[in-house]
């Protein structure tokens, strides 16, 4: 039996476009949510515990820049610790890089694998660092876990964007990664 293959990849503006989306609805979200538990919060906001460095102000805030980039390495990481379980040569499959030009970090996994693997893979930073913790944070009251997880969960609008091109490809497409662009090129089996 002979594969189609096809090229699938995302758009990096509509990607930041769904993020700005993301952002919103996220917003319009945990504003109501933290509202109705805790009061108003943007009262909230200045009360940073762990990242408040006194007197220090713009620390504070280069602190919170570096936990979001080391975020990002943690979630690329997360992608290749998926990707490599699923790939039958594990990690030798596996290559982390960065395109500076768009400012993209990427993990790569240079095996084709089923496309629930694959979404799997995707997926799993996404819940891992930003909806988990944003559930935390909204049940613990902990502005920073709240905002720093909004902030990975904007991050993955990427893989979001990704996984919805996916849909309705059916259970047996192989999956690879693409090489060198956001997305994947898809393998189908042919009929006949």
């Amino acid at each position: 039996m002979a594969n189609d293959q096809q090229k699938l990849t995302i758009n990096l503006t509509k990607a930041n476009i769904l993020a700005a989306v993301i952002f919103i609805i996220l917003f319009a979200l945990c504003a109501p949510a933290w509202y109705l538990q805790y009061g108003w919060p943007l009262k909230d906001i200045g009360d940073f515990t762990v990242l408040d460095i006194p007197g220090y102000p713009m620390l504070s805030s280069l602190l919170f820049i570096v936990i979001l980039f080391a975020g990002i390495a943690v979630h690329e990481l997360i992608h290749g610790l998926v990707f490599a379980h699923y790939a039958a040569h594990g990690w030798k499959s596996i290559s982390f890089g960065a395109n500076w030009k768009s400012c993209v970090f990427f993990c790569h996994c240079d095996e084709p694998m089923k496309k629930r693997q694959y979404v799997v893979g995707v997926l799993a930073p996404f819940v891992i660092l930003g909806i988990l913790p944003l559930i935390a944070g909204l049940l613990f009251r902990d502005v920073e876990v709240t905002v720093l997880a909004i902030s990975l969960t904007i991050a993955a609008a990427g893989d979001l964007l990704v996984v919805w091109k996916l849909r309705p490809y059916p259970a047996d497409t192989l999956v690879l990664d693409h090489p060198s662009e956001p997305g994947c090129i898809l393998y189908t089996p042919t009929k006949g």
